[in-house]
Parts: C-alpha cells; sequence; structure tokens
C-alpha cells in the first residue's frame, strides 16, 4: 500500500506540473524541432538510405579486400628490414637534383625519438592536479631535433637533408633540365613597345 500511495503522489506532481512546465515554454503547445535537429534527421535518413541502397561489400572484403591495410603491411615489413637496399634522389626545392644516394635500411625522421616526448609530473602533495611536462629527448637534452630526414648509405655514412627527397626500391632516372637564366643587364632583341629604335642620322 506505501509502494502504491508513493507511485500516486508521483503522477500527481506530473500532471500537475506539466502546465506549469508548459507556461515557463510560453506555450502548452509542443515546440517545433529546431534548425540543427530537423538537418540532423535529414542527414540520418539519407545515410541510412545510402547505406540499405548500396551495401558494403564486406562479404567480397573479407574474401580478398582491405588492399591498403595490405599495402601498408608490406611498406612496414620493408622499412624495418635492415638488408633492404633503396634508392634516394635529393632535389632542391626548384627540383634541381642535388645527390643521388644508395641506402641500406629506410629514411628515417630525425624528430622520432624512442621515448616518449611528455612526461606527467605530480606535485609533492599528490597527483590531484598532475602537470604534464616535455621529457628530454634520445640524447638527454631538450629542445626540438632539427626539422630533417636523415638515412646511411651502403657505405655507413649518415646523410641528414632538409629539402625535398624521393626514396624507392630502384634507381630512378631524374634528370635535371637546364635552367633558364635572365640577364637583367641585356637589352632588348626587338624595338616594340616602349622601346624606340634609335634613328642612323
Amino acid at each position: 500500500m506505501r509502494k502504491y500511495k508513493r507511485w500516486a503522489a508521483f503522477m500527481a506532481v506530473l500532471v500537475i506540473g506539466t502546465p506549469v512546465l508548459a507556461a515557463c515554454n510560453g506555450s502548452s503547445k509542443p515546440q517545433p524541432p529546431s534548425p540543427q535537429a530537423q538537418g540532423q534527421q535529414i542527414t540520418d535518413d539519407y545515410q541510412a538510405a545510402a547505406t540499405n541502397s548500396v551495401k558494403y561489400p564486406l562479404d567480397k572484403m573479407k574474401a580478398g579486400g582491405w588492399l591498403e591495410r595490405r599495402l601498408l603491411q608490406e611498406n612496414l615489413l620493408r622499412q624495418n628490414d635492415p638488408n633492404r637496399i633503396a634508392y634516394v634522389t635529393e632535389l632542391l626545392p626548384n627540383g634541381i637534383v642535388w645527390a643521388k644516394y644508395t641506402i641500406q635500411g629506410m629514411v628515417f625522421d630525425l624528430n622520432s625519438q624512442m621515448t616518449p616526448t611528455d612526461e606527467v609530473t605530480c606535485h609533492a602533495s599528490g597527483c590531484t592536479a598532475p602537470v604534464v611536462t616535455a621529457s628530454p629527448g634520445d640524447n638527454g637534452t631538450w629542445g626540438p631535433e632539427p626539422n630533417m630526414l636523415a638515412f646511411f648509405d651502403t657505405n655507413g655514412v649518415e646523410h641528414k637533408w632538409n629539402g625535398l627527397l624521393s626514396e624507392a626500391d630502384s634507381p630512378e632516372n631524374t634528370t635535371t633540365k637546364p635552367l633558364v637564366i635572365y640577364n637583367v643587364s641585356a637589352t632588348p632583341s626587338v624595338t616594340e613597345g616602349g622601346v624606340k629604335a634609335k634613328s642612323g642620322g
């Protein structure tokens, strides 16, 4: 009986409170959905329609798909092969070939490191407000590494480069076209426009 009385009292408060809530909203009529809600509903509707109309080919993907994953796997295996021979071409910003190397291993980023870049520091009073600070690099010092790529050639010489770079599994037939050089002090070869020809007189 006590549970029934509590439930009846709750329903009474709910029924009495409904007009009050409607009055707070300024109207007893249900409010129309906002433009945001309408747009979201449209998005949900066309996503459902698109999914139902064009099914995801899960069975075919299981049978032999996921090509990008397989390519990423192959790239990871090649990059981590210490005996891999590759060929690197260093390029200047204007496309001029600077140098070519035969390398062993892979090209790596000097901004990478073997330890975390950040560490959590706790105060003496406890760890209620931990502070994240920069960790030292692998060499024990702080500060960013130079924005450069690096690699070792087949003679064990390390090279570092901060320009454009191409890496391939076979030699690239990369050549540089001759540059067009303009002499700013040269005289025009034609006498048209604003340049007047000298008279012979």
